[in-house]
């Protein structure tokens, strides 16, 4: 039956680009040069630019959110009274914690630091300008606050992590570095640090796990591009020679290093509720039944919207779906069933260059333009009367 069916039922794109992406990752990996097994640094600083510290110590006295009760405490007892009500459990929204942390006496709430814990996904944790403050307030006593906040709240909170150098924060900014939204904060983490961020990427950059491997290597040539080569490879140094050789080859490559990661092939998203028992049958003109693979491409394809539905009509799932959906809803369900004559689903004798075997499409015109009629590419005009190349 694939004989009768059109490409995109029987090979569609998507499992031609992943076919496509792993033969070319494949024949990439054989020419990569590794150095597994390296460990990288458990080292963690903040390295400030100059004056930086000094600019995000003033957001600690900008206006801040403090709730009615919290103020009525601090009125009355001082501050002293609302780290009180804070360790007895009565302080529990986090930007009044958050004000709290920022605002109160030092030697009050320095030794409170490791004890608190906000959610990052909950929405009320310090953000943007708060994890600023903190950091450069707290300094390192209160990464476990700023790092998970920043990576959730990147437009908000990823430039609090512009002090930081460790591990978790340079594989982050290597993945960042890759994406769209954060790419412009890894640019500058990256080109900030320089050499110093070059050991907590060598590791991945020659592992043998690819995605990784490829985002820091993509990391890795960016600094060279603002550093030099030369101060990479002393940097990778500490690892060894060898090393140091493996990622002076992939920087200097004849057709140099990549600037990006390859684009992994996209796939459908998986229709987790659609039932396909209960979907009616999608028949060929000769009677056949689509097997149920093509019916898992069409649709795949359906949940595509930039996906071209036919080559020439430039047809695109979200008008084809309500279209199909109201064909199927009015067509008849099988082959031998006819229209009444003078109905507007009712079959046609295909013309010449039409495949007789192919669905026919009714001659009632598609919101949105011109429908394919045949398997033949062909389109018409929006009207409702016959085309010429089925009727």
């Amino acid at each position: 039956m694939s004989d009768a069916l059109p490409l995109l039922l029987v090979d569609p794109p998507w499992e031609r680009d992943a076919r496509a992406y792993r033969e070319a990752t494949k024949a990439a990996a054989k020419d990569v040069t590794l150095v597994p097994g390296l460990e990288a640094p458990s080292d963690r600083s903040l390295v400030w630019a100059e004056g930086e510290r000094e600019e995000w110590l003033k957001l600690c006295d900008r206006p801040s959110y403090l709730g009615d009760k919290e103020k009525a405490i601090l009125e009355k007892e001082g501050w002293e009274g609302l780290v009180r009500a804070y360790q007895d459990g009565a302080v529990t929204y986090t930007p009044n914690q958050t004000h709290m942390f920022e605002r109160a006496p030092e030697e009050l709430v320095r030794p409170l630091l490791a004890d608190w814990s906000t959610n990052p996904k909950g929405g009320w944790g310090p953000r943007g300008d708060d994890l600023k403050a903190l950091l450069a307030r707290f300094e390192l006593d209160v990464h476990h606050i700023v790092f998970p906040h920043a990576k959730v709240d990147r437009a908000r909170g990823a430039r609090a992590l512009l002090p930081v150098l460790d591990l978790e924060t340079a594989v982050l900014m290597a993945h960042w570095f890759s994406q769209g939204s954060g790419h412009r904060i890894a640019v500058e983490w990256l080109t900030g640090h320089g050499a110093d961020a070059v050991p907590f990427l060598v590791p991945d950059a020659l592992a043998k796990a690819r995605v990784p491997r490829d985002k820091a290597r993509a990391a890795l040539a960016h600094i060279a591009s603002r550093h030099g080569v030369p101060a990479v490879v002393d940097a990778a140094r500490r690892y060894g020679d060898d090393a140091a050789a493996a990622v002076e080859q992939f920087l200097t490559e004849k057709d140099g290093p990549k600037a990006e990661p390859p684009a992994k092939a996209v796939k459908p998203p998986k229709v987790t509720w659609l039932n396909r028992t209960e979907l009616p049958e999608v028949r060929l003109l000769d009677g056949r039944v689509l097997p149920p693979a093509a019916i898992e491409n069409l649709i795949g394809a359906l949940t595509f919207t930039s996906l071209p539905w036919n080559a020439t009509c430039g047809r695109t799932p979200s008008s084809a779906r309500s279209w199909t959906g109201a064909t199927a809803r009015r067509c008849p369900p099988s082959a031998g069933r006819s229209s009444s004559a003078g109905s507007p689903h009712a079959r046609r004798p295909a013309a010449a260059g039409c495949s007789t075997s192919s669905a026919c499409w009714p001659t009632t015109t598609p919101p949105g333009g011109s429908a394919p009629c045949c398997s033949s590419g062909r389109g018409r005009a929006p009207t409702s009367t016959p085309c010429r190349c089925c009727g």
